[in-house]
């Protein structure tokens, strides 16, 4: 994994503890080819994830990270948010370096133009999709996860299907929505939490906004329309299944014994706040 040049995607669906998370990890950060990365149903936790962290930091070409059903809980939201805020700083201070080494009109500031505009269309430069579904996270990671979409310019999709995210939760996504320059979708089906019916936060057509930072224009704020689809449909197979269990455990006449056992956590719940 450290040396090879030509691993574009790895999927580990077990848990190997955090011994081999953190060899993993420290792989990860010199790893040059990985553009996709997959932990989806490991129930590592937060002690592994945190092994994980420092190599999802430092790799500068992986696009999408799925963690979903990891077991995370709030305890690895800073850690979640700092992946996003190292790959848009990083990504910051390269262009920032192009700039002190351009002139206006010379060569070399267009060969930076072209750079930069072949660098948006490819969606490269920083992380693309992100997937914390059905883990035990809460509006504390969401805050965290927020505060950093503030710093990010590359995120498209952002999945928390299936965590403990209420109506206040959603309308900080939505709200950070309206002023990314590119994050057009926000899962959040399945809550966990009773009572709490969310569904895919997106862009109202026509209202979207393109470009780095184009949410600025001649000094106003320029925000996105931004609306809960509740009519999307549940496209894993984890979330179509948990969405055929609980509507057969919610049809009247169905016995105890027909009934499908209660979600199993994948790990302790995150103590409320």
């Amino acid at each position: 994994l450290k040396l090879t040049r030509t691993l574009m995607e790895l999927e580990v669906g077990s848990n190997l503890g955090p011994g081999a998370c953190e060899s993993i990890g420290k792989a990860l950060g010199s790893n040059q080819s990985l553009v996709r990365l997959s932990f989806a149903d490991s129930n590592m936790g937060d002690a592994s994830f945190g092994k994980l962290v420092n190599g999802l930091r430092n790799n500068t070409n992986i696009r999408e990270i799925n963690m979903s059903g990891c077991g995370l809980t709030d305890a690895s939201g800073t850690a979640i948010g700092s992946i996003l805020r190292a790959h848009a700083s990083r990504r910051a201070t390269a262009m920032w370096q192009d700039n002190l080494r351009c002139y206006p009109g010379s060569a070399a500031a267009r060969d930076l133009a072209h750079r930069q505009i072949e660098l948006a269309a490819s969606g490269s430069g920083g992380l693309t999709a992100l997937d914390l579904s059905y883990n035990n996270l809460t509006i504390v990671t969401v805050k965290a996860v927020c505060a950093s979409l503030h710093q990010d310019s590359r995120l498209t999709v952002l999945r928390m299907k299936g965590n403990k995210i209420n109506e206040e939760a959603a309308a900080k996504l939505g709200q950070v929505m309206r002023e990314h320059p590119r994050l057009a979708s926000v899962e959040l089906q399945d809550t966990q939490l009773s009572g709490v019916a969310l569904g895919v936060l997106r862009l109202v057509p026509g209202s979207e906004v393109t470009g780095d930072h184009p949410e600025v224009l001649g000094g106003t704020v320029v925000r996105k329309e931004v609306f809960m689809d509740m009519d999307a449909a549940l496209t894993t197979p984890r979330a179509q299944r948990q969405g055929a269990d609980d509507a057969a455990a919610a049809a009247p006449g169905v016995s105890d014994a027909r009934r499908p056992a209660a979600r199993r956590p994948t790990s302790a719940p995150a103590s409320g706040r």
